[in-house]
């Protein structure tokens, strides 16, 4: 199997891979908490701590049509910053400078590129969902981030704030349309069907991929 690509990290308890979809639904109790992208603006409106991750597309710093998901990462803060790599035009200087005009901090930070974070996705799944085709032909960085916590060794993975039916995002009114659902559908139903300890809060993500709901049971069936 695949080993994460950023093996010093652990999650010694159940993770929240938490996505930026509208009206996301979090559970309550101790957990680490993995954001995607901009999703750390919903962390903090819901009080939840400071993501242990977050995986972050290195584009979304640069491309004039991501002003809006640029400014929602303004004052977070993360313990790790994941740094997806997209072929960018950027030196490491860049990338750090273009962090702090945002105010976005981190302890450390890593990158990961386009086929590195392929061959996660594949190791976790079985299934080649990652490759340079159409975004509507790839899965979303959330798929992604929930393979890379269950290679870290978390107990259980919850996925909140994903959906597979609704558009737009948390911080947006604009309700882009959401790219990856196909994709992302066959990524969760294969992550059920190999066994992975994995969980929703979302009744649309378990009714369509069979995913459990996450419950007080779940939790108490969870390894200490």
């Amino acid at each position: 199997m695949e080993r994460s690509v950023i093996d010093a990290v652990t999650l010694p308890r159940p993770c929240v891979v938490l996505g930026s979809a509208p009206q996301p639904h979090v559970p309550s109790g101790a957990f680490d908490v993995m954001c995607v992208n901009s999703s750390g603006y919903a962390a903090r409106d819901l009080g939840l701590p400071e993501p242990a991750i977050t995986v972050l597309a290195g584009f979304k710093l640069i491309y004039p049509n991501r002003e809006e998901d640029r400014q929602a990462l303004r004052g977070l803060r993360t313990k790790t910053l994941l740094l997806v790599d997209y072929l960018l035009p950027l030196s490491p200087a860049e990338t750090a400078q273009l962090l702090a005009d945002l105010d976005f901090r981190y302890e450390r930070l890593e990158t990961v590129d386009f086929h590195g974070r392929a061959r996660v996705i594949e190791s976790a799944t079985g299934l080649p969902l990652a490759s340079d085709a159409a975004p509507e032909l790839r899965v979303s960085n959330g798929i992604f981030a929930t393979c890379h916590a269950l290679q870290l060794g978390a107990p259980a993975v919850i996925v909140s704030g994903f959906s597979l039916t609704l558009n737009g995002h948390f911080y947006s009114q604009r309700g882009r349309p959401r790219r990856h659902i196909g994709p992302d559908t066959t990524a969760l139903q294969a992550l059920r069907e190999r066994g992975w300890p994995l969980y929703t809060t979302e009744t649309d993500i378990a009714d369509a991929t069979g995913i459990p709901l996450w419950t007080t049971a779940a939790l108490d069936s969870t390894p200490a």
